[in-house]
């Protein structure tokens, strides 16, 4: 994170909650999701967002150049990469994961 100032890695991160929290709404069956953050023993900006719907985790795919959605987890990958942390899905795909170190972390 060398590279970015803070209030660009701030910006970061509210496009992936915001594109965590979209797949949410659009994939999950319930009326309401949870998002919870924290910092981490570890020294890393932790969050989750839980729809409580199982499924296959989803993956990046590979959307046409004409197609209007489909990017969201690309989108977040590049920027999750871009500040050297880790995102994911749990087993049973219901909880999106993200975990970014803080700035100074020498990561």
């Amino acid at each position: 994170m060398d590279s970015l100032s803070l209030p660009d890695a701030a910006d970061i991160v509210l496009v992936v909650m915001s594109e965590l929290c979209t797949n949410a709404v659009l994939h999950g069956s319930r009326d309401a999701f949870d998002v919870r953050g924290w910092v981490s023993a570890a020294g890393e900006l932790r969050f989750e967002v839980d729809d409580r719907t199982p499924s296959v985790p989803p993956a990046p795919g590979s959307p046409g150049a004409d197609a209007e959605s489909g990017r969201g987890l690309l989108l977040v990958d590049a920027l999750v990469r871009e500040l050297g942390g880790t995102w994911g899905f749990s087993d049973d795909g219901a909880r999106a994961w993200c975990a970014l170190p803080l700035p100074g972390d020498p990561r």
